[in-house]
This record gives structure tokens, C-alpha cells and sequence, in this order.
């Protein structure tokens, strides 16, 4: 980004000084709205000026892991750039797509694009919205499976039966719920 004192950061780091206070303030006031595609350039500006990533770190009040992930993805080719620019693809599938596509010398975008075929198919809707796991057991509790435990207790049964389907897709269901959450040790 333009218009930030680049110059000064490098003053200071070549003096061995300290970076001055409004200069922490005007990188930080810039960067507080700043999506991370954009604060990665800024980022790599720092790298530039002679920063080392700890040092960028301290000037933009942000994590080191924070800091490394943008720098990796602000050497990213432009096409993928773009991509994250117009929210076609997330940062975080990005940075994955670049670190697998330095291990393995293929084209980025082609891991991305393998990536994102390789991603689960969600079941649609009538209307259109994806149906997820939760929606899944939700209905299933709400209508059917209620209405068969109701009955089965309206006539007084011990045991009540439920239709197989219902029953496997509500397994499945909680299957998929259980697998999804962490446990703590």
C-alpha cells in the first residue's frame, strides 16, 4: 500500500532504533480495516524495508503465524490473488493450495481447483439450500420420527418402533455430528 512510511520503518531498522510510536499508529490505523489480501502486500512493503517477520509482527500488533501466512501468500501468483480478492476462494484454501503445490511442483490453481471438486457435495433443497447435518436431525426429531414415538406411546407400547429409513438417516446424522466435534482430554 502506498501512501505508508515505509522509509521511516527502515530508518529505524537500519539505525537499530526503535520504530517511532506515530509510525506503529499509522500502519495499525491502516491496517485495522484492511482485508488480509491487501495486508499481505503491506506485509511484504515491511519485508522490503528490511523488517524481519518478528519485527513486522511487533509494528502490526499481530501474531508471527499471522504475520508468515500473509507473507507466503503475498508471493502467491496474481490469478490466485484475484480469487481471494473476489471472495472465489478463501485465504485459508489458498495458503493450503500454495504450501501443496510448492511440496509437490504443480500449478496452484489447479490444486485449488482440485480441492474444490474433491469438496463434499452437500444435499440441496427444493428451494436451493443445502441441507446440513443438523438440519438433517432437526426435521428428522420435528416431524417424522416424533409423530411414529408419539403414537407408539399413545398406544401404550413398551417398545416403540420407528421406519428404517428414518432411523438410518438420523445414525447417519449423529454420525456426522459426533465425528465434527472435538473432544477435550
Amino acid at each position: 500500500m502506498k501512501g505508508l512510511p515505509y522509509q521511516a520503518v527502515r530508518d529505524a531498522v537500519c539505525a537499530g532504533a526503535t520504530v517511532p510510536a506515530p509510525v506503529l499508529a499509522e500502519f495499525r490505523m491502516a491496517l485495522a480495516g484492511m482485508r488480509p489480501y491487501l495486508a499481505a502486500t503491506v506485509y511484504e512493503g515491511l519485508h522490503q524495508a528490511g523488517c524481519m517477520d518478528i519485527e513486522i509482527a511487533a509494528i502490526v500488533g499481530r501474531p508471527i503465524r499471522h504475520v508468515r501466512s500473509l507473507l507466503e501468500f503475498a508471493k502467491a501468483p496474481q490469478q490466485l490473488v484475484d480469487l481471494v480478492a473476489n471472495r472465489k476462494a478463501s485465504l485459508e484454501a489458498s495458503l493450503r493450495a500454495l504450501r501443496i503445490a510448492e511440496e509437490s511442483g504443480r500449478d496452484v490453481l489447479a490444486v485449488l481447483e482440485e480441492a474444490a471438486v474433491q469438496a463434499r457435495p452437500k444435499k440441496v433443497r427444493a428451494g436451493g439450500q443445502a441441507i446440513g447435518t443438523k438440519a438433517v436431525v432437526t426435521k428428522l426429531l420435528k416431524s417424522e420420527v416424533r409423530r411414529q414415538l408419539r403414537q407408539g406411546l399413545a398406544g401404550g407400547a413398551d417398545v416403540v418402533q420407528i421406519r428404517a429409513d428414518d432411523a438410518e438417516q438420523l445414525l447417519q446424522a449423529l454420525e456426522k455430528l459426533a465425528s465434527g466435534t472435538r473432544r477435550r482430554a
